[in-house]
């Protein structure tokens, strides 16, 4: 049987019209990963300007999803952060993620917003800057307001921000302050924290005058106790589940868990950013942990001081004094300032109900 010429015209015509529409109901994927690169590294806007901030992003596709936010609050869903206002004068992190179905970016963006008034500011007190965040496993993490970089953000320029949790042993945050902070006579910086009467979860603080260092670590009561270890190395591996508890290995050859708080915080309380497994390194302080009539405590050692998150009094502030810096062989080092402060829990352990023991930080002021 012949087939007429009109009825395969027809059927071409059909099949190709269906065929583009199959292609425009089909879901292409970008080859990896998107990377994102902002046009300025630190804009400038005068207080109430507004701004328009386009970054370039690699391996983007149709279907990727925006989110900027400002401290933690989102404020656009759009590729373009367009004809944002800033109200209010000082250094603002702008944080913007880009999810491309095959992987998620994040890049922070440091806006100088001027005063309009002609005059100087006064110098800040604050953090000006959040170098890093990088939190060991523990029940805070990955919960938004406590145990994100969005949390850590929230910390900028704030006597008190909110809380930060830096996880079990070797969490920690790196802060950069702008200007430097004066070796003077007397304390030089106050660290405020969430100690409170039994309960300090101390972490060790470190100094820098450069991002790169070299870092000094501000020698506290427990420095020279022979319970005290230095170099100190642990191991986290990504649990199985979320639920899981997170195992440990150390240079010592010991090996452990941190327990998962499953009734209280059933997240996955392995820092989401982290791959099949970490490692991180410093000094560990003994823990002071005991149960006494089925419950927990973390009373602070006897007179001790010179960690953050120590303090129960004074509105939970732990003072420094620059001229406690110590270099790798416990010589002293003479600074004259500084400008990065970096803080990581220095103790390893699990406190029963209360979790794992995990330094938790508020803000960070120049006493100068």
């Amino acid at each position: 049987m012949k087939i007429s010429p009109k009825f395969w015209l027809f059927f071409l015509i059909s099949w190709s019209w269906v065929s583009c529409d199959n292609q425009e109901n089909q879901t292409f994927l970008p080859d990896g990963p998107p990377r994102i690169e902002f046009p300025v590294d630190n804009p400038r806007v005068q207080e109430g300007g507004i701004l328009k901030i386009e970054p370039l992003i690699y391996n983007d596709s149709p279907q990727s999803q925006y989110t900027w936010s400002e401290f933690g609050e989102v404020i656009s869903n759009e590729k373009v952060l367009n004809n944002y206002a800033f109200e209010h004068a000082g250094n603002v992190q702008i944080v913007f993620e880009v999810n491309n179905g095959v992987g998620v970016a994040q890049d922070t963006l440091m806006v100088e917003v001027y005063s309009n008034d002609g005059g100087d500011r006064e110098p800040e007190k604050y953090i000006h800057r959040i170098v890093s965040f990088d939190p060991a496993p523990g029940q805070f993490i990955n919960q938004q307001n406590i145990g994100t970089l969005a949390g850590a953000q929230k910390l900028i320029g704030k006597k008190r921000g909110g809380l930060l949790s830096l996880g079990a042993f070797g969490g920690s945050i790196t802060v950069e302050f702008e200007p430097a902070i004066p070796n003077e006579e007397g304390m030089d910086l106050v660290i405020y924290g969430n100690a409170f009467e039994n309960s300090a979860e101390m972490g060790i603080v470190e100094v820098a005058t450069s991002e790169e260092g070299p870092w000094y670590e501000l020698a506290g009561s427990e420095y020279a106790k022979s319970t005290t270890i230095k170099n100190y190395e642990v191991t986290y591996y990504r649990p199985d589940s979320d639920m899981d508890d997170v195992r440990w290995t150390d240079n010592q050859g010991q090996e452990g868990v941190i327990n998962h708080m499953g009734t209280y915080y059933p997240q996955n309380h392995y820092p989401d950013n982290q791959g099949d497994s970490f490692k991180v390194r410093g000094t560990r302080i003994a823990s002071e942990s005991y149960q006494e009539n089925g419950s927990w405590k973390n009373p602070a050692p006897e007179n001790g001081w010179g960690y953050a998150d120590m303090t129960s009094i004074n509105d939970g502030a732990d003072n420094f004094d620059i001229s406690w810096a110590v270099d790798e062989n416990g010589n002293q080092v003479k600074l004259s300032e500084i400008n990065f402060i970096r803080i990581y829990t220095a103790v390893l352990d699990n406190a029963g109900h209360l979790g794992e023991v995990s330094t938790e930080i508020a803000g960070i002021e120049n006493l100068h």
